[in-house]
Parts: structure tokens; sequence; C-alpha cells
């Protein structure tokens, strides 16, 4: 049994391949056998470890840098597979002259029973239902927590806009105006007139 195993970088289709050649026992025909979902390797310029372990169970495992990343069985996790289905498609099979597509159909015998009110409304209220003993009509629909507290770091919403604001396009200063209730993106709440530095302004990686 031949075995092909190791990482392809090639873009599309990344993966790390793992191929065996199986000589079927019923037939004598060679066959090809390659992993049907397989791990993506790492892309960096590093040197990268990768691992087949075969076990005597017909199992599988693969690590990457000493880490697994697939398991499975030699029998099941490749195509074609190794031991051929349980069932296959009737080649003789076909459709009788009188079958029904549909998924449904109307029930010639149904009928409406003789005490059918077609004005009577699709809900009614439930005569046996009671307020429980302990409902207070008078409640709010909310309330404020009592478990919640002011983070200790003051972060409030302009600060966390302000740590935002380098990684913002000028586009995207627009919605921050409202945000800030100022009437323009340069202009603060007071009137008085907001200066973004250019470098700001920039996207600080290209997108």
């Amino acid at each position: 049994m031949g075995v092909m195993f190791g990482p392809d970088l090639t873009c599309p289709g990344t993966k790390v391949h793992f191929i065996f050649r199986h000589k079927s026992p019923k037939t004598g025909e060679t066959e090809e056998k390659h992993l049907k979902v397989p791990p993506r390797p790492t892309i960096e310029k590093l040197t990268n470890l990768y691992t087949l372990i075969v076990n005597p169970d017909n199992t599988f495992e693969i690590l990457i840098n000493g880490e697994s990343e697939k398991k499975g069985s030699l029998l099941e996790d490749f195509d074609p597979a190794v031991n051929p289905p349980k069932e296959i498609e009737d080649p003789d099979d076909f459709k009788p002259a009188d079958w029904v597509d549909e998924a449904t159909i109307a029930d010639p015998d149904a009928k409406k029973p003789d005490d059918w009110d077609e004005d009577a409304p699709y809900q009614i209220v439930d005569e046996d239902a009671v307020k429980p003993e302990g409902w207070l009509d008078d409640e709010p629909l909310s309330i404020p927590d009592p478990d919640a507290t002011k983070p200790e770091d003051g972060m409030t919403r302009k600060t966390v806009i302000g740590s935002l604001l380098p990684f913002l396009t000028l586009s995207a200063l627009r919605p921050l105006a409202v945000l800030l209730k100022s009437p323009t993106p340069h202009t603060k709440a007071s009137g008085n007139p907001v200066r973004f530095p250019t470098q700001l302004l920039r996207r600080p990686y290209p997108c």
C-alpha cells in the first residue's frame, strides 16, 4: 500500500493530503483513496511538522506541530470508501405507472362536520382561566437591574468612540456625530468645532 501525505500550499485547494493506494481483495483492482475532509495546513514562514499516525485498528490521526488536527477511520473517511456501502441504488428500479408525485392530496371522502360554524372566531376566551393569587396588575413592564454596577475603568460611550477614531475614515465619522449628539461631524454638542488630525482619518491598514 503506497501512501502520500503532506501539506499542499497551492491556492485554491490548500490542504494536508492523505492518499493511499488500496488493492481490493475481491476484484484485485488497485484504487486511490483520498481523505474526504482533510485539515488545512498552517501558512507561515516558520517550519512546521506534519505527522501521520496509522494504527493497527484501521484508524489514523494527523498532527500539526504536535497538535491533533484530524482523527478518523481508514475504512469510512476516504473517498471512494474501502468497504462498499451497505446499500446501493437498484439499477432495475422504476416508478410505477400510477405513481403520484404530489406530497399531499385532497381526501375525496372528507366532509365538513354537521355542527361546523363558519362564523365562529379563531380564538375564544378560556372560561376556566384564573389570575394567579400573587399577580401584580400595576407593576411596570421592566425594572432597573439591582445588581448592575458602573464599570471601574470609567469607560463611557464617548471614551469608547474616541478610542476608535484612529481606525475610522471620514465617512464613518458622520454616524458618530449622531451618537455624540452634535449637529455635524466636526461640531461638539457645545457648538465648538472639533478638529480631527489628518492621520486619524486614514486607515492604518489596507482593506
